[in-house]
């Protein structure tokens, strides 16, 4: 078996292609054993053909499919790693102090919360210096209302 694979090289690409696909459904590693894969199998197809005659080249032709394929595909796959809804929830119900000036309804303040300033925003006014709690978080704004924790 082992003999024949390295004869005819094609197949080699085609079931190493095979192998990451089957990987990356056992595994799940984020799909970079899935674009392997699949750059492995294109690298058959293009063996198959004849255009890439020597081991090199068909290891640089997989090394070029397997970065075009991540980088065009990287817009589609970026949502399953990144969640923008779950950054900062330990923070969300912790007391802060507004500083800087006033909190005015529907525009951004300031709020010290752990030693940092961040922006924040109310839909009630809120002095300078008052307590809040920190009851959502949308990018980089904490929504607070008056009290403590």
């Amino acid at each position: 078996m082992f003999e024949y694979l390295v004869e005819n090289i094609d197949v080699f690409w085609a079931v190493f292609g095979v192998f990451l696909l089957l990987a990356e459904l056992i595994l799940g590693a984020f799909f970079l054993l899935f674009i392997m894969g699949l750059s492995a199998i294109l690298v058959s197809v293009v063996v198959f053909l004849g255009v890439t005659p020597d081991f090199i080249s068909q290891l640089s032709l997989f090394s070029f499919l397997f970065i075009v394929i991540s980088v065009l595909s990287w817009r589609r796959i970026k949502g399953y790693f990144i969640d923008k809804r779950q950054h900062y929830n330990n923070i969300v119900g912790s007391s802060a102090v507004v500083v800087g000036g006033d909190i005015e309804p529907g525009k951004i303040g300031k709020i010290k919360w752990s030693g940092t300033t961040c922006n924040a925003s109310s839909s009630l006014l809120i002095k300078n210096g008052s307590s809040v709690v920190i009851v959502e978080n949308i990018g980089n704004i904490f929504f607070v209302k008056e009290g403590k924790e």
